[in-house]
C-alpha cells in the first residue's frame, strides 16, 4: 500500500514539474492588434454588444464606425445599417506623420481601444456597446486638453428608385419584381444639443401583400404578422459639453453624404459620447420618439 501511495505521489510531482513552466492561456492572447491606420472601411475591426455591432477604424487621422442593430429593417425588407459615426480630434496626434499608432480588439472588456502619440501628445479612445441597453459609447482621454468634432454621416437623404440590377442584392426576394421599387429618405437634423436620427416605414406594407400572394397564403392573411409597417429605427447622438456645429457633405466610396456636426464647447482632457438607439412599430412617431428619450 505504501508502495502504491509512493509511487502516485511520485507521479503528481512529476506532473507539477513539468507544468511548472507553462502558463494558462488568456482571454487577452488573441486579441488583434494594429499598428498602422486603415486604408478604408474594409479594413475595419468588428465590435458590439447586445444585439448591436459596429466596423471600427481610423483613416486619414479620423475614427469612424458604423452602427448596426438588429431589427433594422426598411420597407423593402432591406436590412440596413443606422449610420456611419466620424470623430476629429484637434489638436489630432492620428494625422501626424511621425506619430506612433496602436489599434486592439480587447475581447475580454468588449472594447476597440485606440492610441496615438506624436511630439509627446498622447490620446487614447474605447469604444464600445453596452450589453443591456442599445448604446455606443466613445470615450476619449488626452495627455492634453483637445477638442473634438463628432459627425453623424447618413447616405440616404433622398428618396431613391432601386434599378433592377446589383442594388437590389439587398431585398433579395424582390431581385425578380418587374415593378417600381421606391426608398423614402432617412430623417436627421440636429435636436436638444445632439443629432437625432431615423427611417420610418410608410404605414402601408405593399410588400407583404405581395409575398402572401406569391406564397398562396391569402385565406391566412389576418394571421400573419405584419413586422414592416410604422416601424421606425434610428437614435440620438449626444455628448456633454457638446453642441451643434453646422452640417457637412461629402463623399465616401463613390457614395454621397451629408453630416451633423457636434462639437465640444471647450478644449478637455477627458470627453465622452453616446449614440442611443431605438426600434419599434408605433403608429405615431411621437411615441418612438418618447421612447426614445
Amino acid at each position: 500500500m505504501r508502495t502504491k501511495l509512493e509511487l502516485i505521489g511520485l507521479m503528481v510531482w512529476t506532473c507539477l514539474v513539468a507544468t511548472s513552466g507553462i502558463r494558462a492561456a488568456s482571454v487577452a492572447d488573441y486579441n488583434v492588434v494594429w499598428d498602422s491606420p486603415s486604408q478604408n472601411s474594409s479594413e475595419s475591426m468588428p465590435c458590439g454588444g447586445g444585439d448591436m455591432g459596429l466596423n471600427v477604424w481610423v483613416e486619414d487621422g479620423d475614427v469612424l464606425f458604423y452602427i448596426s442593430r438588429s431589427g433594422s429593417l426598411n420597407e423593402l425588407n432591406e436590412y440596413v445599417k443606422l449610420g456611419r459615426v466620424r470623430l476629429r480630434l484637434d489638436p489630432n496626434p492620428f494625422g501626424m506623420k511621425d506619430a506612433t499608432f496602436r489599434q486592439e480588439l480587447a475581447l475580454r472588456e468588449g472594447c476597440v481601444q485606440i492610441r496615438g502619440s506624436a511630439s509627446g501628445h498622447d490620446v487614447s479612445l474605447r469604444v464600445w456597446v453596452e450589453v443591456h441597453r442599445p448604446v455606443v459609447h466613445v470615450e476619449v482621454e488626452s495627455g492634453q486638453e483637445i477638442n473634438v468634432t463628432a459627425t453623424y454621416e447618413n447616405w440616404r437623404m433622398t428618396e431613391e428608385i432601386l434599378p433592377n440590377d446589383t442594388r437590389r442584392h439587398a431585398c433579395f426576394e424582390l431581385l425578380a419584381f418587374p415593378g417600381e421599387l421606391r426608398l423614402t429618405p432617412d430623417h436627421v437634423a440636429h435636436a436638444d444639443g445632439g443629432v437625432l436620427f431615423y427611417h420610418r416605414n410608410p404605414a402601408d406594407n405593399w410588400l407583404r401583400g405581395l409575398q402572401i400572394k406569391q406564397q398562396g397564403l391569402q385565406e391566412f392573411r389576418e394571421e400573419i404578422p405584419d413586422d414592416l409597417s410604422n416601424r421606425s429605427f434610428g437614435g440620438f447622438l449626444t455628448g456633454n459639453g457638446f453642441q451643434a456645429a453646422g452640417e457637412t457633405e461629402g463623399v465616401y466610396q463613390t457614395r454621397s453624404y451629408k453630416g451633423w456636426r457636434l462639437r465640444s464647447e471647450k478644449p478637455a482632457r477627458l470627453h465622452h459620447l453616446r449614440v442611443i438607439t431605438h426600434i419599434a412599430q408605433e403608429e405615431k412617431l411621437e411615441k418612438w420618439q418618447q421612447d426614445l428619450d
